[in-house]
């Protein structure tokens, strides 16, 4: 009776270190053992990963987000995305010669990120600009000023929700800003 309660404690103890506690179907699953991002369930549904964060049932649907554009999109030009420099100063002018980087973002949390709603709504999470070496951007040197990255956006209103095992989830929602190509240095004066 020892040798038998140690080889469980053992099966038990290998379960538990390769197994991950989702929600299960009512009647359905009630084991689910993932190895290597490949999931198994005593009813035979097959189970995969989404994106490494959590486990859903391919066979049953079990996961599933929603997005719907409810209104837009707006442009909103010239809109601070955030300082170069970190220092205000005197100066008549700057040099930048690296890229910039704009990304999606969102005005609320709705529970997921804004790369994964720009994704769902088909537009772009980012845009990078190259600039040429050393360019040159005025600035007027009796003011305190801060070289500033400034984006022209799109904004969408939406609304997102979750199905998970058949239970679905109230729509949040947000506005999202997506990037789009036109990016501009400019000073941002105190």
């Amino acid at each position: 009776m020892n040798a038998r309660r140690r080889i469980s404690a053992v099966v038990i103890g290998i379960i538990v270190a390769f197994a991950t506690v989702v929600p299960l179907a009512p009647a359905t699953a009630k084991v689910v053992v993932g190895i290597d991002g490949q999931w198994i369930s005593s009813s035979g549904a097959n189970f995969s990963i989404d994106d490494g964060e959590s486990a859903f049932c391919t066979g049953c649907s079990a996961y599933k987000r929603e997005t719907v554009v409810v209104n837009g999109p707006t442009h909103y030009s010239f809109r601070h995305v955030r300082d170069l420099t970190h220092v205000w100063g005197k100066t008549d002018g700057y040099t930048w010669s690296t890229t910039t980087t704009t990304s999606a973002t969102l005005s609320a949390d709705i529970g997921v990120s804004a790369k994964s709603i720009a994704g769902d709504i088909g537009v772009s999470s980012s845009k990078t600009k190259s600039y040429g070496v050393n360019f040159k951007v005025k600035a007027d040197a009796r003011k305190f000023s801060k070289l500033a990255l400034y984006s022209d956006f799109k904004r969408y209103y939406v609304k997102s929700r979750t199905t998970n095992m058949g239970v679905t989830g109230k729509w949040k929602y947000a506005y999202i800003y997506a990037p789009t190509n036109d990016q501009y240095l400019h000073p941002r004066y105190k």
